[in-house]
């Protein structure tokens, strides 16, 4: 799976897919051993860490991260998202995280967007976001994580 967008998209041959799927672990901290294992061995943090893998191996200018910590433990969660904020700096990358917990982006966006059943509801810095929320569903969310859906941009 990893070494599919490597060949299809980038066009590679399979022994330097192999190898970049290697170079790839490595930069979301996992090692080539995982390359043997099946989906169900990994541990959920791994197989996130393998799905931030495979989504590099397309070469993106971005990454759009649709609920990636959901599923996870808050200590796994944190990893993860430290590895997003690492990914970003030092492939240049932006990143755009869509997720019902605010608390968990809000430290490393530069912007939030907060929606409500598809429209813009507050926007801005996430500094006055924050400390400042204007709208009830972005005040909402902050307490509770409910009722509505943030886009946190990292800088």
């Amino acid at each position: 799976a990893l070494t599919r967008p490597l060949r299809g998209v980038r066009g590679r041959p399979a022994r330097e897919a192999a190898a970049e799927a290697v170079r790839l672990l490595g930069l979301v901290g996992l090692d080539a051993g995982v390359l043997a294992r099946r989906p169900g061995e990994l541990s959920g943090g791994q197989r996130q860490r393998v799905a931030l893998a495979r989504a590099l191996a397309a070469g993106p200018r971005a990454l759009v991260c649709d609920e990636i910590t959901s599923a996870l433990d808050p200590e796994t969660a944190r990893g993860v998202l430290d590895l997003l904020d690492s990914l970003r700096r030092t492939l240049g990358l932006t990143v755009v995280m869509v997720t019902h917990d605010l608390t968990a982006a809000a430290p490393r966006a530069q912007r939030i967007v907060v929606l409500e059943a598809g429209r813009v509801v507050e926007a801005g810095r996430a500094g006055r976001v924050l400390a400042h929320p204007e709208h009830p569903v972005t005040r909402a969310l902050l307490a509770s994580g409910d009722g509505a859906t943030a886009l946190a941009v990292p800088e």
